[in-house]
């Protein structure tokens, strides 16, 4: 009876680690490698848009010269190289609620929310974000980008600087299927782990919005500064930005639960106006 019970109660506690543990990589099966690489190019996500004036009565608003509201999606299967799908958050307004809007705590019938253009990791409806790019004129492979993904990610020991698809395969395979799990294992949510890294922090100056039940923005209702402080905690550890160069090469676990490899392997400006910026990731599925 007392080893039946033993066995019992270490079933139960195997069930609430699994379920305590939800999307850790470390309950993923060990990755394996096979030749198959995919290309997405994603272009500097732009939001803002300009007021324009008609006529005192006739006011509308049109996106900026690099407007571009998509973000890069990992495909679910090889019939696919991926989807840069439109975040239609942004359809018609530069900001939005980047958490769900709270109702106000002094009772009035308001509601608050912090409002940016960037959602947060945790809201991103894609797997990569291009926030920013900086490029290097002089020397384009020291160009810079800022990303922001939804996945775990860690970054491999040794760059790679090609865009050659067999070297590619080449440089995966030379990593042991160990080696390829100890980074699964050592991947962090939102990149927060890496050294290149940083958390984007909310004050009490950023973008506070009073809505009321329709989300509408009121504007001349101010949000009381305990909502504030509450939607400021909400936002601690869901905004991370990885600043990523030419040849670096990360495992990656998608939204939709697959894992790959990637190499950043191009970071430029297009070569008609407006120039737009944009990332290039060469990436090779892992089974």
């Amino acid at each position: 009876m007392m080893k039946k019970k033993i066995l019992i109660l270490s079933g139960l506690l195997i069930i609430l680690f699994l379920h305590s543990c939800g999307d850790c990589p470390v309950k993923d099966q060990p990755p394996s490698f096979y030749c198959s690489v995919r290309e997405g190019t994603i272009s500097e996500f732009n939001p803002r848009l300009v007021k324009r004036i008609v006529s005192p009565d006739s006011i509308y608003y049109e996106p900026v010269q690099r407007y571009s509201i998509h973000t890069f999606l990992f495909p679910s299967n090889n019939n696919s190289s991926g989807e840069l799908t439109n975040d239609e958050r942004y359809e018609e307004t530069e900001k939005i609620p980047i958490l769900d809007p709270i109702p106000f705590s002094n009772g009035q019938d308001y509601y608050a929310a912090l409002v940016d253009y960037y959602p947060l990791n945790s809201t991103m409806i894609g797997d990569v974000m291009v926030i920013n790019v900086s490029l290097n004129t002089f020397n384009p492979l020291n160009s810079t980008a800022d990303l922001k993904v939804y996945g775990y990610i860690s970054r491999f020991p040794q760059d790679f600087f090609s865009e050659n698809s067999d070297e590619f395969c080449a440089y995966i395979a030379a990593y042991s299927e160990d080696e390829l799990d100890e980074l699964r294992i050592k991947a962090s949510q939102y990149g927060y782990d890496l050294p290149n890294a940083r958390t984007i922090e909310y004050n009490a100056d950023s973008n506070y919005v009073t809505m009321n039940a329709n989300g509408n923005i009121i504007d001349y209702i101010s949000v009381p500064q305990e909502d504030k402080a509450t939607l400021k905690e909400q936002t601690i550890g869901n905004s991370v930005l990885i600043t990523v160069k030419i040849g670096q090469v990360y495992f990656y676990k998608a939204r939709n639960g697959g894992q790959f490899v990637f190499v950043v392997s191009d970071i430029r400006a297009g070569t008609q106006l407006p120039h737009k910026r944009r990332v290039t990731l060469m990436f090779n599925p892992l089974k």
